[in-house]
């Protein structure tokens, strides 16, 4: 799971695999955002995205910050 959060905590969008695909197996998956929240650009500002990863073994989640621009 790949979401998108503004700097007040609310999510704002969901992330989607660019290839389309839902699950996944093992390998590389890219996702894209087009910088739209609920369906209008977001403004431009500090945005974070959060990635959850479900594993056999293991849960992973990892926590980044976007810059967007125009």
């Amino acid at each position: 799971d790949v979401a998108i959060y503004d700097l007040a905590g609310r999510r704002i969008a969901a992330a989607a695999p660019a290839s389309g695909a839902g699950v996944t197996q093992s390998g590389t998956v890219r996702f894209t955002w087009d910088g739209r929240a609920g369906g209008r650009m977001a403004p431009p500002g500090i945005y974070v995205a959060r990635v959850e990863l479900q594993t056999d073994h293991e849960d992973f989640t990892v926590v980044r910050l976007i810059n967007l621009v125009y």
